[in-house]
């Protein structure tokens, strides 16, 4: 057991002195270049800022496509319209409400931003995310073996489409 112990250590100690040996081939790399080891160590990666597209969030909507984007959408495909989101306004942000048949089993704020195209808004409910074109909001039901995930078990349909 104690034999275990030092050869532990001593894989970590190699690991560390390994890890010491590439800085020090850095800092001497700099220092050949004529750069000091203390500006060297002050130089920072310049790492290039991700730029955000330029979305309109819900908050700066105007009055007509929040109307577009309140009501109660319902997926007619998934066992005669069992499910169905209803989005509305609440002061400047958007609340949803998904239900089954009558029973609400989620609600919570929507984040929501509109797209370039005109009447196209992306939409996050809670885990989902979803496209609403006209009067039609379609949610990806379900993943993938690399991204799992399942909204509506019930319904087989990869992509639901809730129509207002």
């Amino acid at each position: 057991m104690i034999e275990k112990k030092i050869i532990g250590l001593g894989l970590l100690f190699c690991l560390a002195f390994s890890a010491c040996k590439e800085t020090e081939k850095i800092v001497n790399r700099t220092d050949s270049d004529s750069v000091s080891a203390e500006k060297a160590r002050a130089i920072k990666p310049t790492v290039p800022k991700a730029t955000v597209p330029a979305e309109k969030k819900a908050d700066s909507l105007t009055a007509a496509e929040m109307a577009m984007i309140e009501g109660k959408f319902t997926a007619k495909t998934c066992e005669d319209g069992r499910f169905s989101i209803m989005l509305e306004s609440k002061g400047n942000r958007i609340g949803y409400k998904i239900f089954d048949k009558k029973k609400v089993f989620a609600s919570g704020k929507a984040n929501i931003y509109k797209t370039d195209k005109s009447n196209e808004f992306n939409l996050s409910i809670g885990a989902m995310g979803g496209i609403l074109k006209g009067d039609t909001l379609t949610i990806q039901n379900y993943g993938n073996s690399m991204n799992q995930f399942d909204h509506f078990g019930q319904c087989a349909d990869k992509y639901l489409n809730f129509v207002k």
